[in-house]
């Protein structure tokens, strides 16, 4: 696998010619992502790789989950600009419906349960996972007010959605939903996604944060601006010099997260092989660090010489960092 560093940028940062303010986006993954079923209260799909909304062939409605966690990762001084939520449509059949979004009032569990049928028909919920009728399964009192979902019935937005492929969604009301959950984190429970719920077969299959396919995940990108005199933004993700560089026999990789997210830390040879992964997983929010002992995959001792680290997250360009051993 040849190293390359221009590999796309999830995280942009541009200068406005204004001088009192400078603005950025950025593109967040969602954190949680689920199907409710309304012929049943313990059906659900928070793990699968795709959610639901719309009525399904048995005249059956689905209603999708999404939330966008922004605690540590959007400055908090930020001044919305707009929004723009992706979403990918991975089955349905060709019709032509509106989807919408609604701001959710309450909030909610994603689970472990992958549906039958394509996932269309759900799975039996895990404990915490939200249903029709309740809003973390088997948990006292959590129920829903509302079946279905606590949400505003005014839509944030709505769209014509027909066949397979990606469709976008902005609106005022999205900025301000935004705005409203970077205000008070603690009510931000995210966005139910609803469909046709009077005709059969206009159910759509959206790919959901687990899907396989990068591409097909929902994805929320935020322009905000923020006056310059605040300071500058602060960094979603920091990798730190190594230490000690030039090495021998071991070296410390130092990174910081702004939350908890999925890390990969792969190191590669001179001429762009990969040559170890060292982190592959689920990192928690802080200074994390992982030392690396001059090996390869296979356990293999490498020869003297350049280095490079590169870490990759969901949330912020791909960072690389120079080493050098000496033997």
């Amino acid at each position: 696998m040849r190293y390359t560093l221009t590999a796309p940028l999830l995280l942009s940062i541009f200068l406005l010619t204004a001088a009192d303010t400078y603005a950025a986006s950025i593109a967040v993954s969602p954190d949680k992502d689920n199907t409710i079923y309304a012929e049943s209260d313990t059906l659900s799909n928070g793990g699968g790789t795709r959610f639901f909304a719309g009525e399904n062939g048995l005249a059956s409605v689905r209603r999708g989950l999404l939330r966008f966690n922004l605690a540590g990762v959007l400055d908090s001084r930020a001044a919305i600009d707009s929004v723009v939520l992706r979403l990918s449509v991975v089955q349905t059949h060709v019709t032509s419906v509106a989807v919408q979004l609604h701001r959710l009032l309450a909030d909610w569990g994603e689970g472990t349960t992958v549906g039958i049928m394509g996932e269309g028909g759900g799975g039996k919920a895990t404990p915490g996972s939200a249903t029709w009728l309740q809003r973390f399964y088997l948990a006292p009192a959590a129920l829903w007010t509302t079946p279905g979902g606590d949400f505003v019935a005014s839509a944030s937005a709505s769209r014509p959605v027909g066949n397979i492929g990606t469709y976008t969604w902005r609106s005022p009301t999205m900025n301000g939903d935004v705005a409203f959950w970077l205000a008070n984190p603690a009510q931000n429970f995210g966005w139910e996604v609803t469909g046709n719920e009077v005709s059969n077969s206009t159910a759509k299959a959206f790919g959901s944060r687990q899907n396989a396919t990068l591409a097909s995940r929902p994805l929320l990108t935020i322009y905000y601006s923020i006056p310059s005199a605040a300071g500058p933004l602060p960094p979603v993700v920091q990798l730190f010099p190594v230490h000690p560089n030039p090495f021998n026999p071991s070296a410390a990789i130092r990174y910081q997260l702004a939350v908890s997210q999925h890390v990969s830390i792969t190191v590669y040879d001179a001429t762009g092989r990969m040559v170890s992964v060292l982190v592959d997983t689920v990192m928690p929010a802080g200074t994390n660090e992982i030392v690396w002992h001059g090996d390869d995959a296979r356990g293999a001792h490498v020869a003297s010489g350049v280095y490079v680290v590169k870490l990759v997250t969901a949330n912020a360009a791909p960072l690389t960092q120079k080493m050098v051993l000496l033997k």
